[in-house]
């Protein structure tokens, strides 16, 4: 130990005469601290399979086999603590490989703490831990695991302005370069001190063995370094007090916030049915690296060679860094929740009808399914199909209540309202994942850019545009040859047939009767004109409108304000001397845009709906 505080790496030793920033690892010669470490790690293990089994987490580690042999840096998302221990378990348990990995120095205290560096976990405090980290990389002793976010990254706001950023307490700006620096620096050292040996430099090669305990050119790894990129997806993410939460409140009392905030969120992670999917993503080349950062001429001395590696370094660490956190985004899971959650933050108005947002998600998950740069999870599987089909899909009715829990979404007469304050409010670091969870995973779903692109575009679509989308994807999946003038014919026919069933508006339509002659008026619908006037000549009004604006006149419809505009226009009255009835939230909507005053008939008439499984809504002979 430092001290009785900080626990360090009970597999070290000093080295006489040296500074701690050169202890020299054990490498496997301790038998009982071996079998002692297997013993822990297989408990832990047996206890991740009662986990698993008991309660439903579902762990899975995919992609492994692209790992190789060789010593290897992987480099990881970080959402959560309990990563720090099951990440290198998870590792260990498919390679046999021994990784390590850095983790907040205040969780090494007591037994917690000798647990966590039997995993693999080291303090980030170790006044060595940097000089040890290139030594296992050089060398292959130990493969390392490494967080390039630097720290939890509890809200996921990582991507700002086209770029990876960060906003956490201790730290705002660009991810840390740690990672990158390590590993150009295993990279250079390695093959300097390789070049020494071959010029036959007696005293630089001793110079390097001496610094990194090297017992000869046999101690260097035969096969250079690889970063291998490591994603971790959890689904659902639903926080809520559990079992942890509550034992610990019960034992301790009050819980500090931040301690509370932990408890519920991992808790919930473990003890909910919650996915954890690990994905190995492929090994980042970074020998092309070599010669930029390697002098093309050897000096005699050391600490020339590392003061020149270390100027090389300057840029090509934030360049690295970049390719790893997009190759760590990159292998995401996309989710039904991302989706969503990214769909209500780009959504270029605050109503959507329910139909089009279903829509917009289908197509996009289709469309992902397809795209090799994404990764998509589960559930957007094929049962997704079942939310343009107007029947409920658990998933996304979960995110859907989760957002209604939340105060960021309320439904109402076919429609999606969204309250763009409770989107975007930000209840801290340490609450937002409790708070605002739609807003976490909207963060996180960000540098998954063609991703975002693609819902972004899709939400925004009318609704004609997204029906005929669908139609035509669904279509081409079922090998059908769709005459689109023939689909409308028939969608024509069935509501001619349920003409009868018309009921009109009697409160609009007696104020219309009343300034009938008196005031000009006009009809402003999104309807087809055959379809309009047929409803007009069967409520016997059609004579009191002088403008009758339908589809076909405008190119953009609601809640885009160019269908009242139009009817102004022809009226030849300003807008803002216009009055409104409408009975729609994207009628509403348009009559604003339009500056125009606006009244929602909704509140003293309530229109009969019929319900999906209703007879009338089957297919007519």
């Amino acid at each position: 130990m430092l001290n009785d505080r900080i626990i360090t790496d009970p597999g070290q030793i000093d080295v006489p005469g040296q500074g701690s920033s050169v202890l020299r690892p054990r490498v496997g010669n301790d038998p009982p601290t071996t079998r002692f470490t297997r013993t822990v790690r297989q408990t832990t293990g047996l206890f991740m399979r009662l986990l698993e089994r008991l309660v439903g987490a579902r762990l899975r580690l995919d992609g492994i086999e692209q790992v190789g042999d060789g010593p290897v840096l992987f480099v990881a998302n970080h959402f959560t603590r309990f990563e720090t221990f099951i990440l290198p378990y998870l590792l260990w348990l498919r390679t046999g490989r021994m990784v390590r990995s850095l983790a907040f120095h205040a969780l090494f205290q007591g037994l917690f703490g000798r647990f966590l560096l039997i995993m693999g976990a080291r303090p980030t405090r170790d006044p060595g831990i940097r000089h040890r980290m290139v030594e296992d990389l050089m060398t292959g002793r130990h493969d390392w695991l490494i967080y390039p976010e630097g720290s939890m990254v509890k809200d996921k706001r990582l991507w700002k302005d086209g770029r990876y950023e960060l906003a956490v307490p201790d730290r705002h700006g660009p991810p840390h370069t740690g990672a990158a620096v390590m590993a150009l620096k295993a990279l250079a050292y390695r093959a300097l001190y390789l070049r020494a040996v071959r010029e036959g430099d007696v005293k630089l090669q001793q110079a390097w063995e001496e610094r990194y305990h090297l017992d000869g050119t046999g101690a260097v790894s035969a096969k250079p370094l690889r970063i291998v990129p490591v994603s971790i997806t959890y689904w659902p993410l639903r926080p809520e007090p559990n079992l942890i939460s509550r034992l610990v409140g019960r034992l301790i009392g009050t819980v500090p916030e931040m301690l509370r905030e932990e408890l519920t969120v991992e808790g919930s992670l473990l003890l909910q049915r919650t996915d954890m999917t690990v994905h190995v993503g492929r090994p980042i080349d970074i020998g092309r690296y070599a010669d930029l950062i390697v002098p093309g001429a050897s000096h005699p001395e050391l600490g020339t060679e590392l003061k020149r590696v270390a100027a090389a370094l300057a840029g090509l660490k934030h360049r690295l860094t970049r390719r790893m956190m997009h190759e760590i985004y990159r292998g995401l899971d996309v989710t039904i929740d991302h989706l969503f959650c990214a769909a209500l933050r780009h959504l270029e108005r605050d109503t959507i009808p329910c139909e089009d947002l279903h829509r917009a998600l289908w197509l996009a998950a289709r469309q992902l399914q397809s795209c090799a740069e994404v990764r998509t999870h589960g559930s957007l599987g094929p049962d997704l199909v079942r939310i343009i089909a107007g029947q409920t899909y658990a998933p996304l009715a979960s995110v859907i209540s989760l957002a209604e829990d939340e105060g960021i979404l309320v439904r109402s007469d076919g429609c999606y309202r969204i309250n763009r304050v409770a989107l975007a409010s930000d209840p801290g670091f340490h609450g937002i994942r409790l708070r605002n969870t739609i807003a976490v995973i909207a963060n996180e779903v960000e540098p998954v850019r063609p991703a975002v692109r693609l819902i972004a575009h899709l939400v925004n679509l009318p609704s004609r545009a997204l029906a005929r989308r669908c139609a035509r994807m669904l279509a081409r999946e079922q090998s059908i040859a769709v005459d689109s003038q023939q689909a409308a014919h028939e969608k024509e026919q069935a509501f001619l047939q349920r003409m009868h069933l018309l009921e009109p508006i009697q409160p609009v339509l007696d104020i219309a009767q009343v300034h009938k002659g008196v005031k000009p008026q006009a009809v402003a619908s999104g309807g087809f004109r055959k379809i309009i006037e047929l409803q007009l000549r069967a409520t016997q009004c059609i004579d009191w409108f002088q403008a009758i604006v339908t589809a076909e006149d405008t190119t953009r419809h609601k809640p885009e304000p160019d269908v009242f505009l139009e009817a102004a226009k022809r009226l030849g009255i300003p807008p803002g001397e216009c009055v409104v009835f409408e009975d729609a939230d994207l009628g509403v909507e348009a009559a604003k845009r339009a500056g125009m005053k606006c009244v929602d008939v909704r509140t003293f008439y309530q229109p009969r709906r019929i319900p999906l499984d209703s007879p009338l809504n089957r297919r007519l002979p």
